[in-house]
């Protein structure tokens, strides 16, 4: 039994995406208790003497930061507690949008018919830029920015019309609560960068039913929930790779 061409290249952004995403998370908990006796170490000092920092200056020198034991502690607790969670969080769930734009990008390679399906499925109406053909070398220059114009606009699309267009281009189909739980780690997310961590109503219609906390509160955030962000992602990571594998397998001649 051979693989034509899609399968093999699925199969390998899976591993990479599970190898990158084990690594993440086998940092984090090692760190975790580092920081815990940092917090501790710097807690037990009784001088109440300002400790120095080597840190970026703002002229692109070197400059110090001058902090109390109790001031140092309290930062390794916060990024034990929170601050570490919620960084690498940003990172998975970049990772995870690169895996998915990744396996439409081989699909609109390996096959550029499939650059005429429109956002929701059906024939695209979207116009491209002669610019692209004109730039082009090859068709297959003009076929790759196409595809890559069409990722751009994908990326931004509302969650329903996204898996709508990753499932007409790849024939995948991602089992409803797995999208919906990762759905509300991308919510999380953009509370993280754009909202300080604090729900919001734009929070709660984006993650509806998966939703977590009231609207002013700060989202919870710890190693359950994320050990369970990178459970989301690999199992749909999966569920793509065997899902692509049964449609694409051909017996070799």
């Amino acid at each position: 039994m051979a693989k034509v061409k899609i399968t093999k290249r699925v199969y390998g952004l899976n591993k990479s995406l599970f190898r990158e995403l084990n690594d993440i998370h086998i940092y984090l908990s090692h760190t975790l208790p580092l920081l815990d006796r940092m917090a501790e170490k710097y807690r037990s000092i009784k001088s109440s003497s300002d400790k120095r920092f080597i840190v970026p200056s703002r002229i692109g020198k070197k400059g110090i930061a001058k902090l109390t034991p109790e001031e140092v502690a309290s930062l390794f607790e916060k990024f034990a507690q929170r601050e570490l969670h919620a960084n690498l969080l940003l990172v998975c769930v970049s990772r995870f949008e690169s895996f998915l734009n990744d396996v439409l990008r081989a699909f609109l390679s390996e096959y550029p018919g499939k650059l005429s399906v429109g956002l929701k499925g059906g024939e695209s109406e979207r116009q491209f830029p002669v610019s692209f053909i004109i730039n082009s070398t090859t068709l297959a220059e003009a076929q790759s920015a196409v595809a890559e114009s069409r990722l751009q606009s994908v990326f931004y699309a509302e969650p329903k019309d996204y898996l709508s267009y990753f499932e007409s281009i790849t024939g995948v189909v991602i089992p409803e609560t797995l999208f919906l739980s990762f759905v509300e780690t991308k919510a999380t997310r953009d509370l993280i960068i754009h909202n300080s961590g604090k729900v919001n109503d734009l929070y709660l219609r984006k993650s509806g039913k998966s939703a977590r906390g009231k609207p002013g509160t700060i989202i919870p955030l710890n190693e359950d929930y994320f050990g369970n962000c990178i459970s989301v992602m690999k199992s749909i990571s999966d569920e793509i790779d065997k899902q692509v594998s049964a449609k694409y397998e051909k017996v070799a001649t």
